[in-house]
């Protein structure tokens, strides 16, 4: 939630999100930097320090595993694909949808990506993606409309059934 447009952190938005398109998903410290400078203007101290220290510390957001350092080189890693990730990103997905499109039952597909960035955050290829989404409807989530171009998603629960999940899981 740290990478959302509307209450979350600028830099980790920029950083993950809407940077993608012009940094891909490798890049070095220095081209991160002007990107944000040259969207944020520029500023006395660096940018990106905070974020990049939070995915190197242990005490941080190491173990998550999204960014890897090598050098001056970074690399945004790609959230697993993974059945056991279902219910966090279905809580995720929803929420984000909670968010931005709170009257919509259903939205395209590049319409959500174009107010969330939820796949570029994610770091996510198409197929991954569709892969993602193919879990979220066998799980409940959404139901995927693929007759239509672009794909239509359709809401079949609210997050708060999810992030509940993801709690009793924990205890």
């Amino acid at each position: 939630m740290l990478c959302r447009r509307q209450g979350g952190a600028e830099v980790w938005y920029l950083s993950f999100g809407v940077s993608s398109n012009v940094l891909g998903m490798g890049f070095s410290e220095a081209a991160l930097e002007e990107y944000l400078a040259g969207t944020l203007g520029k500023r006395k101290r660096a940018l990106i320090g905070p974020m990049v220290r939070m995915y190197s510390e242990p005490a941080g957001f190491k173990k998550a595993g999204a960014i890897a350092q090598k050098k001056d080189r970074l690399r945004r890693q790609s959230a697993p694909v993974l059945a056991g990730f279902a219910d966090g990103y279905a809580a995720l997905l929803l929420a984000l949808w909670e968010i931005h499109f709170p009257k919509e039952r259903q939205v395209t597909m590049t319409d959500f990506e174009a107010e969330t960035y939820f796949q570029r955050i994610c770091g996510w290829n198409d197929r991954q993606y569709t892969q993602i989404l193919d879990m979220l409807e066998q799980r409940g989530a959404l139901t995927l409309d693929k007759q239509m171009h672009p794909w239509i998603l359709v809401r079949r629960a609210e997050s708060q059934r999810f992030w509940r999940s993801l709690y009793d899981e924990l205890a």
